[in-house]
């Protein structure tokens, strides 16, 4: 798995013995995920008030079971005990239908759309008579919110960089410890100025060094998420001509499609995009009971931080 987060690239890879290097120290990356779960257990048992009875972890469903066994050892080391491990897709359908009460027949197949920080994944699962089979998954490891963010800041220097180049290389390319702490201050606005936008039409952006402030539309951080979507898109519904085993995700779904969508994206960017059909109905962003509006940082007790929506299969052809 490869998560990049603040810079930082994640393998997972294929033993236990893989590293990551923190400054000047290699940490096993059992270590690290053990450390961040960790603090998972301390939040969660200071919020129940005691220790949880039950552990459920997702994962990516193309991971192989090495990658899962390196889960579960570090949610032991970090004190969850043994955990259940869900694929991700099979979780976001379960909350499809168990949370949200929407009607999937067994022997019926959905789309989960799932983009995340760093990732994008794309899965048929198909309902049984007591759970979900996967049946088919595929995905970028080049596509998530953390791109979308790299976008606003490639905006944010064709935007105010002209006015004074010398100080903006600072910020596209900082050589100090100074000027790298103000990169990542701008790359966090940026973040926050693109989740702004799921609940205005326009958002401020400071710009440190610069000393000034643009303003980011709506529709200005459509048009740079639509190449990074239409990359998603094309990946869950157009046949790959270089794979002649690639047949299109959509292809093998039913009528009824479920989409997962990243909850540090505004929603109204996605919604032209996966919309069904020319001129047909928006994708519906339905709330789950408890979730908080759109671009909160946290969801209700026991709800998944993420959004579904239900679209019909576009037409073959």
């Amino acid at each position: 798995m490869t998560a990049q987060q603040s810079g930082l690239s994640i393998d997972f890879g294929t033993s236990h013995t893989v590293g990551m290097l923190l400054g000047t120290h290699e940490v096993p990356v059992a270590d690290a995920v053990a450390a961040v779960l960790d603090r998972v257990r301390s939040e969660a048992e200071r919020t129940l008030g005691g220790p949880a009875g039950e552990v459920v972890l997702t994962h990516p469903a193309s991971w192989a079971p090495i990658r899962r066994t390196l889960l579960a050892d570090a949610a032991r080391a970090a004190g969850l005990g043994t955990p259940v491990l869900v694929p991700e897709p099979v979780a976001a359908a379960t909350c499809f239908t168990a949370v949200l009460s929407h009607r999937v027949d067994p022997g019926a197949a959905v789309v989960v759309y799932d983009l995340g920080g760093g990732t994008f994944d794309v899965s048929v699962v198909r309902r049984t008579a007591t759970s979900w089979d996967v049946v088919a998954s595929d995905g970028f490891e080049d596509v998530g919110g953390v791109d979308l963010d790299a976008a606003v800041v490639g905006w944010v220097g064709r935007t105010a960089g002209g006015a004074d180049p010398q100080r903006w290389q600072r910020l596209a390319a900082p050589e100090t410890t100074a000027d790298r702490r103000l990169r990542r201050e701008l790359q966090e606005d940026a973040r926050i100025a693109k989740e702004q936008l799921s609940r205005a039409n326009q958002t401020g952006l400071p710009v440190p060094l610069l000393d000034v402030d643009v303003h980011l539309t709506r529709g200005e951080l459509e048009d740079l998420a639509r190449p990074m979507l239409d990359r998603t898109v094309a990946r869950h519904g157009r046949p790959d001509p270089a794979r002649q085993d690639h047949c299109p995700l959509s292809h093998r779904a039913g009528r009824t499609s479920l989409v997962r969508l990243s909850t540090r994206a505004p929603s109204g960017v996605f919604e032209g995009v996966l919309a069904p059909t020319p001129g047909g109905p928006p994708p519906r962003f339905p709330r789950p009971p408890g979730r908080r509006r759109a671009g909160d940082e946290r969801g209700g007790p026991g709800i998944p931080a993420s959004r579904y929506t239900r679209v019909r299969k576009p037409a073959v052809g």
